[in-house]
């Protein structure tokens, strides 16, 4: 492997930037991929190759950024052309949209302005690369969306539960176990029947209990389905954070789903939660390798999504507070009498105290859906569903119920609750944001450290 700084590549070069691809076609046809890369043979291959045909002494490290950069680059196009109607004329290798279309689209992906007047080069060869091995939140959705959920692949219609007693009695099939469909003999799943026999124990128990009634519950979940977001002031003070969820995925499609540490599946799931244990925002179903500042991004962007909060494009990013960088923040840096030493630290634990309460109510939900951590093989779109359903079933339950097990047991605020295994990076909002947000937020958090400091604690 060649040594040295290696110096700055010139990937503009024509030459250089379709050897580079060629390479990197070649051996992920011959020798496969390792994850979302190639392997680390292949790198070494490639690396020799460009130095000795052009003359140059780059880094591995120099060759896998133009990777990560031109998979972005894929990412941003894939994007555009997938949109249904998207008015791609392969003649010109560009976008037919209008001027209003293109300023709409690219006010809310500020990335997509490189796309406007010519599209992307050699994309054929990089949809080879980079298909099947990147997230893309195909399968993602969330009860905010306009429209119902699809599985990505076909259009479904809303399917509604009828939680009448009398329709979940089914007919007993003559040997139990197999049911006729006209001239073909079904099996029958026994794990359904027993689900089907829990749930109506559950509804006779609901009916003759003293709490609220069986109608009662159904107008409380109808009106939790779908969040109101269209007052801009309904988030006042919230938290929000990113969860990583079991997934089960076949085989050939594991790579974008596999999250950090034992190579595990899981889809990311973004929340936003009140300070009352509340969820009031949920976007499911992105793939485990996906950035938590990406899915945020991505959902932030789309306004079919009905983020609560406006796109960074526009000014109420400033909504966003962040903690101070660089300085300890974490609720265990200050266990064990470590107490704050400066302003700064004093509003990172300030911070992290209000923050730790989105991770409270993950604790709280996967305690009591169990299967959050260890996903049945449903289809995936079933899984990203469940995952809407037990939150909506956490909010029920939150609402008509003062205190049970789970919540008594994620009840301290002041305690730290480790959630490596399923908690992915802290969000960084940037891209769209503006100079003067920025000032704005780093003045009113040093206005809020410096009040904090001020208040005696001793």
């Amino acid at each position: 492997m060649a040594s040295g700084d290696g110096g700055r590549a010139n990937w503009k070069d024509p030459e250089l930037y379709k050897l580079f691809i060629d390479l990197c076609l070649k051996e992920s046809t011959e020798n496969g991929k390792n994850g979302g890369s190639l392997k680390k043979e292949s790198w070494d291959r490639i690396l020799i190759a460009l130095n000795k045909e052009k003359g140059l002494n780059l880094t591995q490290k120099q060759v896998k950024i133009q990777w990560d950069f031109l998979k972005s680059k894929y990412g941003e196009w894939s994007k555009i052309v997938s949109k249904t109607g998207n008015g791609y004329d392969p003649v010109t290798n560009t976008v037919n949209w209008s001027t209003e279309e293109w300023s709409e689209y690219i006010q809310a992906n500020p990335n997509a302005k490189q796309f406007r007047y010519t599209g992307l080069q050699y994309s054929n060869e990089l949809k080879a690369l980079f298909d099947g091995v990147r997230a893309t939140g195909r399968f993602s959705w969330g009860p905010s969306k306009e429209g119902f959920p699809t599985d990505g692949t076909q259009s479904q219609s809303p399917t509604y539960i009828n939680l009448d007693i009398g329709s979940l009695e089914t007919p007993s099939s003559p040997n139990g176990d197999v049911e006729k469909h006209g001239n073909k003999r079904q099996k029958k799943n026994k794990s359904s029947d027993d689900l089907d026999k829990q749930l109506l124990e559950a509804l006779h128990t609901l009916q003759s209990s003293d709490g609220p009634t069986q109608e009662e519950c159904n107008r409380i979940l109808d009106e939790m389905q779908l969040f109101d977001m269209s007052d801009p002031l309904y988030i006042v003070a919230c938290a929000l954070d990113g969860t990583l969820i079991s997934a089960v995925v076949s085989r050939d499609q594991q790579i974008p789903y596999r999250g950090r540490g034992r190579g595990e599946c899981y889809q990311n799931v973004l929340a936003i939660c009140d300070f009352d244990m509340l969820f009031t925002f949920v976007w499911a179903g992105w793939e485990g390798v996906a950035h938590d500042s990406r899915v945020l991004r991505e959902t932030m962007s789309d306004p079919a999504n009905n983020f609560p909060i406006l796109p960074p494009a526009y000014t109420h990013t400033r909504r966003f507070m962040a903690p101070y960088r660089n300085v300890r923040y974490w609720l265990a840096d200050f266990q064990n009498g470590r107490r704050p030493r400066n302003k700064e630290e004093r509003f990172n634990l300030a911070h992290a105290r209000l923050r730790n309460v989105i991770e409270r109510a993950f604790g709280v939900l996967k305690s009591r859906f169990p299967i959050l951590k260890r996903m049945s093989s449903y289809p995936f779109a079933v899984q990203r569903n469940m995952v809407i359903a037990c939150i909506t079933m956490h909010n029920f339950i939150r609402r008509t119920c003062i205190s049970d097990q789970f919540l008594d047991k994620f009840n301290d605020p002041n305690a730290s609750y480790d959630n490596a295994q399923h908690h992915v990076d802290n969000f960084e909002v940037g891209g769209g944001s503006t100079q003067a947000d920025q000032i704005f937020m780093l003045t009113l958090r040093e206005q809020i450290a410096t009040q904090l400091n001020a208040i005696n604690y001793s």
